[in-house]
């Protein structure tokens, strides 16, 4: 596999991740079941891309954020 089309796909996997989470509601056990990979995988992309977002908000805060607004 090409290097960047693993970073698409953990890409991929991470924004789908976050809409689960954010948008649905979802505990991370339950989007990962859903995406049919791992929780702990899917733990460590969370964590991975949250440690090199431009946000200084992690996507469990988001939600919260969206709500106050």
């Amino acid at each position: 596999m090409h290097p960047h089309e693993s970073d698409r796909n953990e890409a991929a996997i991470y924004w789908t991740a976050v809409s689960l989470i954010v948008c649905e509601g979802l505990p991370i056990g339950k989007a990962a079941e859903r995406l049919g990979i791992d929780e702990e995988l899917l733990r460590g992309i969370l964590h991975k891309r949250q440690m090199i977002s431009p946000y200084d908000e992690s996507p469990t805060h988001w939600s919260s954020s969206l709500r106050r607004h």
